[in-house]
């Protein structure tokens, strides 16, 4: 079996004409996007785009043609893929245009798009998931725990700029924060523009804070062009209100969901995910537990669990997890005393929310073990 990188080994020299877009190339451009290409590429849309290999060969030499990281949990291995791209027939073709990027730690935002057309003129809408920012992973937080955050706007006003300046088919995808984002801005975006929608991918990323959304008329619109990939013991695809006909792919890591969020972890069979007939029993087990933190926590916890955790972060005077990593030991006074600043009912807010994730994911596992953990995913779902 493979993975994306062989699949861009071995398809790379096809082009679309002969090999129409896969659900491995999603796959693929979703991962290399979390290689910050705004710095090289305009965020406008512009009417006569350049090529990704063109904008490729522009990062790689910004940083004098050295293979650099994304962040701490995303690798080098991203930006190899990203040069092998673009030396490669199939990908070096694709046009990319209006890449965006906004970072808003005022208003705890990071947010990213991009769009890449391909050479029938369909345009991919790309978000891309959280990044190496601690602004992107306290607003994975907010996402989780409050519903909403500031680029659930920003998508929709995305998509439908995109949809304006460009002509043809549209596909909107996203892996992780980006898949979730993908959904929402298809089911929120305006008639005209969800009738030029003719696929969602939503790559392991979460559900929405209550069922309105995934129970309503635009959701059914898009269903049939709908793909929700998750791998077989996801943990974030597998958060919030969320549907559960859902497509299950073979990881390579066994177990871990955590390591599984890694789409180039994916099997695949050619250009085929691999898939199987159910996650396991740790991926439903994190399910059932996470929704009922989400179901008991107050927005006292949720307020304090933020507070604390955000200023954790701070303390250590990066922007970045990478950063977090590095200062962190010389950071412990300084947050040991920033948790104490605090008042008592901060405090107590914050064990309390910590304790119902503990409390709650070992109920799930003993539940798991003795064979009574009730699963909704088990129960009949929507055909397709």
């Amino acid at each position: 079996m493979s993975n994306i990188t062989t699949y861009i080994e071995q398809f790379g020299n096809i082009p679309f004409a002969e090999l129409p877009y896969t659900d491995a190339d999603d796959f693929s451009l979703n991962n290399i996007f979390y290689m910050p290409l705004e710095k090289v590429a305009p965020s406008v849309f512009e009417s006569k785009p350049k090529t990704l290999g063109h904008y490729a060969q522009a990062f790689y030499a910004l940083h004098d043609y050295k293979m650099v990281p994304a962040g701490l949990v995303l690798p080098k291995h991203i930006c190899r893929r990203l040069v092998k791209m673009s030396s490669s027939r199939r990908f070096a073709a694709i046009k990319l245009t209006g890449v965006r990027s906004i970072l808003d730690k005022d208003n705890t935002v990071q947010f990213a798009a991009a769009t890449f057309i391909l050479p029938n003129k369909t345009n991919i809408i790309m978000f891309r998931g959280t990044d190496d920012t601690i602004c992107g992973w306290i607003e994975d937080f907010d996402l989780l725990l409050k519903g909403k955050t500031g680029s659930h706007d920003l998508t929709v006003q995305y998509l439908e700029e995109a949809a304006k300046a460009l002509e043809g088919d549209i596909y909107v995808t996203g892996h992780s924060k980006g898949g979730h984002l993908a959904l929402y801005a298809a089911l929120m975006c305006s008639p005209e523009t969800r009738k030029r929608i003719k696929r969602v991918y939503n790559n392991d990323g979460p559900g929405f804070s209550d069922s309105a959304l995934i129970e309503s008329k635009a959701y059914r619109e898009i269903l049939p062009c709908y793909r929700h990939y998750i791998p077989d013991s996801s943990m974030f695809g597998l958060m919030l209100k969320h549907d559960y006909d859902y497509k299950v792919v073979k990881s390579f890591v066994p177990l871990l969901g955590l390591v599984q969020h890694d789409i180039s972890t994916w099997q695949l069979d050619g250009a085929i995910p691999v898939t199987v007939n159910d996650v396991t029993k740790v991926g439903k087990m994190q399910d059932v537990a996470f929704a009922r933190v989400i179901e008991e926590a107050t927005p006292e916890n949720v307020n304090g669990f933020r507070t604390i955790l955000n200023d954790c972060f701070e303390a250590t005077g990066t922007q970045t997890l990478t950063g977090f990593v590095k200062n962190i030991v010389p950071a412990v006074p300084k947050m040991i005393r920033g948790y104490f600043d605090h008042d008592k009912e901060t405090r107590s807010n914050f064990w309390q929310a910590t304790l119902l994730i503990l409390g709650n994911l070992a109920k799930a596992g003993l539940e798991t073990v003795k064979g009574e953990l009730e699963f909704p995913g088990d129960l009949p779902v929507t055909a397709k």
